[in-house]
């Protein structure tokens, strides 16, 4: 990704003909993810993305302080608008290519998207992400279930 935004920046600086009028970083840090979920077998999301961000008018890096920890992910999560359901949903991406379905794994090239995070949660492995914030809050834990029985389920909520 490093290798991306240094060649973008050259790209703008050097490059005449090249148009970047409505491409921000994060344009392409968020199509860069859906590409990679995408690949991953997840939700195909990318053909309805919209260049272009409308609601900002200037760069903004945020405070480190804004990233969701195990300590305050719920807190963090709400605080940005994400409903329960959401969150659990997104919490797999903490996971994503650290927790895999070991009976899948040796015949891929690359890591899927599945419920299997949900599945080994359940399982009571130990040091999984964001497991204590998931397991111990009733109304998490209800989504966690839910994801773990049905993947279709954990995918339209994705």
């Amino acid at each position: 990704m490093q290798a991306l935004v240094q060649e973008l920046a050259h790209r703008k600086v050097n490059v005449e003909d090249a148009t970047y009028d409505k491409i921000s970083m994060a344009d392409y840090f968020s199509a860069a993810a859906l590409t990679t979920i995408d690949i991953a077998g997840g939700p195909r999301a990318l053909d309805e993305f919209v260049w272009g961000r409308k609601d900002a008018t200037q760069a903004d890096l945020g405070n480190v302080d804004n990233i969701p920890t195990e300590n305050n992910y719920r807190s963090n999560m709400e605080a940005k608008g994400f409903t329960n359901e959401e969150i659990v949903a997104l919490a797999s991406v903490e996971a994503f290519s650290v927790v895999q379905d070991p009976a899948k794994v040796r015949w891929l090239s690359n890591p899927v998207i599945s419920n299997y995070y949900y599945k080994a949660l359940l399982t009571g492995q130990d040091d999984l992400p964001l497991q204590n914030a998931l397991l111990n809050d009733a109304d998490l834990k209800e989504y966690v279930d839910k994801f773990a029985e049905d993947n279709k389920e954990y995918f339209a909520s994705f």
